[in-house]
This record gives C-alpha cells, structure tokens and sequence, in this order.
C-alpha cells in the first residue's frame, strides 16, 4: 500500500493541530502541501518541527539542512536537530521517537540504549529494587531490563525478591542443567541468569556438560537472511542480529513494515493549553490505539504491553476528558490466573504469566506434556551366548523400564485428553502443541521404543550387534494400542472448514489453512482488504473511489469474506483503513467511529 496509505498514519485533523502548534509529526507527513504557510526558509523551531516542507527545497524539518543548528527556544542550549557530523544522535526526545535509526546502530528509539534516560523513553525514572517494581513489567530504572530480567531483581538482597524472581526465572525449580535434555528446553534449569546453550554447563566439560549437550549447542547456527516479506513478518530474528522483523533495517522496504501506526505519539509542547478540542482528539486516538487490541507498530508489543500506553493508562483525566481513561487489564488474581484468558494481553495466559506465579494455584502444577528423561528410551541389552541367569537379569531391568515407558505414556494420554488445563496456561488438551506432537505417534513409533539388541562381547568387551528382541508382546501391542492412542482434531472437511474455528489448532481457520482448500466453501472467496495499487495518489477520481467504496463495503458488510474466520474490524487492514482521514466527496467512504474535529464537526474514525 505505501505511498497511498501515509494517511493511515496520523489524522489529518491531528495533524492540523500538531502543525499549527509547532509539534513535530513522523515522518509519513511530511509532504503536506506546503502552500498552507507559502514559502519560508526552514531555519526556525517552529518551521522545523511542524512536519512541513515549508522552503519547498522537497525535505522537511530536520532532513533539511537548514535546521541542523537551529536552536530549540523550549530547550535552551540544544539545537532542535543535534547532530554530529550531519549525523543525528538518538539520544534526545525528538530522535528517540521518529521511527527511525537515526545514527545508524540498528537500534530504533527506545531500543536504543542511548534514547533509555530520555523522558520520552523513561517518563519517570524510579528504583527497580521492590517486589512491586520487580514484578510490574516495566523498566521502571530505564537500564534496559525489566523485572526480573535486571541484576536489581533477581539479584536481590530482599528475600522475598529473589524468591519471587527465582520463581519466575525458574518456575519449575532449580534443576541440573547439563543434558542435551536440559540444554534444549528453552529454560535455565539451574537459574544461574542463562538458558541452554546460553550457559557453560551446557557447552564447556570442564562446567560438566554432557558430550550429547555440547554436541547439540555447537550445531549449525548459521544466520539467514532477513530480507523478503515472509521473514519481516514472521517475529524470528532470522539474521540473529538481535532485531526482529520490523526493528531491523534489512525490512523497512517491505509493505508489512510501512505506514504503520505508533501506538502512541509525542504530545505537542503546547498540549496543556489546547482548547478542549484539540485535546480531545489527541486524547480519544491515544485511547483508541491503546486499547484496538493490534500491534500497530509492529514492534511485537500490543495496546497496554507497549510501554506508552501502560504509562497513559495511568494518567487521571477530569471532567469531559475523563472519557478518554482507560485501564490497563491485570493479571494478578487467582481467578484472573486460571480463566484460560490474556486479561493483561501481554501475550501470556494465566500461569505462564509472571504476575500469576506467585499465587498457590500456579505452583507445582504438571505440564500437559513432561519432558522425557533420557531413561524413558532406556534398554538394556542381551548378550548373545550368555547363560539363562544373567539374560534373565537383563529381562527383568527391561521389564521395568518397559512398564515405566507405559506409565508415562499413560500419564501423557490422560493430560492430554482430560478437557483441563492441568498447567494453567490458557491451553487445553489438543491446543497444547506437545499434545499435538504426541498424538502422532503410533504403536510402530513403541515398538521401535522397546527393541532391544543382542551383542557379542570381544576381546575388549567391544559390543558388536547380532540381532534384536522385540520386548512388547502381541497382547502387549494390542493393549498399547487401545489404551495409548489418541487423536487430535483435525481440520479437513467441509463441516470443519466453514465453521469460522480453527478445529486443528495450527493458527489458521477456515479456508485460511491450506488443508481445507479442496473444499467448496473455500472455493470463492474474497479478500478482506486487498493492497491498494502504488500509483493509488494518481489515479482518477472515479477510480480511487471505485477502490473506497469496496473496501468500506468489504470492512463493515459483516461477512467472513475470505472465509479465514476472522470479519470486518477483526482484520488488521480493515482497522487500519478505518483511521484514514478522507476529504471532500471522499468523506462518504470513511467509516466506524466518531471523533472531534477542529471545526465543530465530527469524523467517522476507527473501528470500534
């Protein structure tokens, strides 16, 4: 969409009010007609952070040269635009909240350890040393590390801190973490501050990692690129760059990282003595983004879980604007820790939830799934030629771990066909990944389990393989079958596939999944939203509302389109058409919600 949805971006009555107040918009208003104001050289506070090519030389505020020694009159001793060497720093309000890498480090805004201290970054500095400021999700001493992810927390010398750091940084417990086991389960087993591969005891003998795990850490790692549509959209840092699609510069080109809306923007200098519209307008969009349940940004981090709205939620408004107050949702109940639901949308459901893992109902519970010791494969082998007494002994170890394999196989079965969620965190049954995985194995899958080998011994005591013995028998195999098995729902009939779920769990409804392509009900379909063309600016009259008109009719006709299981305003695209400004005869194509405008009137703006 590009060039054609900037408007997106900003509202073009926002942005008469920012302009005409001296407030610095991004980057996506820029080239408004610049003949408002007529020509004027571009060299003053105002005139350089109004978001206006007002000298007509085609750049604007501080991509113009002009105001690169232009002093700042509401900051004395700063220039509007610091740089060095024609360079921008990122370490100052206005940098650390243009979207963009200013100084080229790879690091945007507040991802910037140099932007960490700004007031735009850090509002109000405080301590990280309390429970309450070590268990808020936010960075309250603006060091970069929040929570327990700061030295301040888990490192601390109050007790009940560190208990509750240790709880979240290992919430099941302080194990050996030296297996290729325990070096593979994206946990840091022996809370020593590093997981996996990230520690020692992983990758380093002499800190006792087993062979398997040092192995398993030095495996192929090679970066990949981060360049094409599919990886700048699918949140894995591929490039391992430590930037994740959006935040890295190799996927600005891309449509999915342009024209996005920030969940909130810097208020004008002037914000406190706006007339009461103007502030409304301001106040109502910061509320609308806060609470739309999108990542507009596209910075992995949605509504209340981006940092701005968590500290505008906290704001008291009166009188008419107390309207514009919103909460953001906790998670920090026992009722709220077990009702399958994001309350706080941080994208973690009951007790996987840190502000939950304090509460009884979130401790020593069982996983749907446990991670397989390396004695759930365990065999021990027979020797061929030996005498009947020790085959026997050897029968009787493998007896045993035969019959734990079955037990915990049972355990397995019954977690995950219980209809409960037995670790409490928002997945039952078959919406448990690990469940799904263990639904597809199959007797052969226990069979091989339990084969055992047969050796020659030599010389040596060197082990040579003869042959095998299958340690299941056939009424063994058949009560394995029977009792072992399970299967989860699938979604590959035209009943599953028109009924707007997604029965199979894999992320995808409906004709949505590729699974149900055959299917007639996924035989016509039509986009939600379909990418406006790029030349969208230059087209007729007619033609660009030919394109309004069907995608106001597409995003408001309360019809499954594309038959993906999601409608109307439960689509990202649908959203973001709807806090497009539009003007004149295009005015008719806007639609959903209403805001103030300057001049009495009110918007159609945003879905709602």
């Amino acid at each position: 969409m590009k060039k054609a949805m900037t408007k997106i971006l900003v509202l073009a009555a926002i942005s008469s009010v920012m302009a005409l107040s001296g407030c610095r918009l991004g980057d996506d208003t820029k080239q408004i007609n610049n003949d408002f104001l007529g020509a004027q050289d571009e060299n003053t506070t105002a005139l350089c952070s109004d978001g206006r090519d007002n000298d007509g030389d085609t750049v604007a505020d501080c991509d113009d040269p002009g105001c690169l020694n232009t002093v700042n009159v509401d900051s004395p001793g700063n220039t509007v635009c610091p740089n060095v060497d024609g360079v921008l720093k990122e370490n100052n309000d206005y940098t650390c909240s243009d979207g963009i890498d200013n100084d080229g480090n790879g690091y945007v805004d507040c991802t910037d350890n140099n932007c960490k201290k700004t007031s735009y970054c850090c509002p109000s500095p405080g301590e990280e040393t309390s429970l309450e400021a070590c268990s808020d999700g936010i960075d309250n001493d603006c060091d970069g590390y929040t929570d327990c992810s700061s030295y301040t927390c888990s490192r601390s010398s109050d007790a009940q801190v560190k208990q509750y750091c240790q709880n979240e940084n290992c919430p099941d417990g302080v194990s050996d973490e030296t297996s290729v086991e325990a070096c593979s389960d994206g946990l840091d087993n022996d809370c020593d501050g590093y997981k996996d591969c990230e520690s020692y005891t992983c990758t380093r003998a002499d800190r006792g990692a087993s062979p398997e795990a040092i192995e398993w850490c030095n495996r192929d790692k090679t970066p990949k690129p981060e360049d094409t549509e599919a990886a700048c959209s699918d949140n894995v840092d591929n490039d391992l760059d430590g930037l994740t699609d959006c935040a890295d510069a190799d996927c600005k080109s891309f449509a999915y990282c342009q024209n996005l809306i920030k969940e909130i923007d810097v208020r004008p200098t002037n914000f406190d003595s706006m007339s009461p519209d103007e502030r409304a307008a301001i106040l109502d969009r910061e509320k609308l983004i806060c609470t739309d349940g999108f990542d507009n940004d596209h910075n992995g981090l949605t509504d209340c879980n981006d940092y701005q709205c968590m500290i505008r939620s906290l704001e008291t408004l009166t009188g008419t604007e107390a309207q514009y107050m919103f909460n953001c949702p906790s998670e920090n109940k026992p009722d709220l820790c077990t009702d399958l639901v994001d309350d706080d949308h941080n994208g973690k459901i009951d007790c996987l939830d840190p502000n939950c893992k304090l509460y009884p109902v979130c401790q020593n519970l069982p996983r749907e799934i446990e991670t397989r010791s390396s004695a759930f494969s365990q065999l021990f082998n027979y020797t061929s030629g030996a005498d009947n007494e020790a085959n026997s002994a050897v029968d009787a170890q493998n007896e045993t771990a035969k019959k734990n394999r079955y037990n915990i196989l049972l355990n397995e079965k019954t977690l995950c066909t219980d209809g409960q969620d037995n670790n409490h965190n928002g997945l039952v049954d078959c919406a448990e990944p690990s469940c799904r995985t263990r639904s597809l194995e199959t007797i052969n899958d226990w069979k091989n389990m339990n084969l055992a080998k047969i050796v020659t011994k030599g010389a040596n005591n060197e082990e040579t393989v003869v042959g095998e013995k299958q340690l299941l028998t056939d009424e063994e195999i058949t009560q394995w079958t029977n009792t072992l098995v399970f299967t989860c729902p699938t979604e590959n009939s035209e009943a599953q596939c028109s009924n707007s779920r997604d029965d199979d769990y894999d992320g995808l409804a409906d004709c949505a999944d590729p699974k149900c392509a055959g299917f007639t009900y996924c035989s016509n379909t039509v986009p939600e939203f379909s990418p406006r063309p790029d030349n969208f600016d230059q087209l007729s009259a007619a033609e660009r509302a030919t394109i309004l008109r069907n995608e106001l009719t597409l995003c408001t006709d309360g019809i499954d389109n594309d038959k993906d299981g999601k409608k109307d305003c439960e689509v990202e695209e649908c959203v973001r058409r709807s806090y497009e400004i539009l003007t004149g005869d295009e005015a008719q194509f806007m639609f959903n919600y209403k805001i103030p405008s300057l001049d009495g009137t009110t918007y159609e703006f945003g879905c709602k």
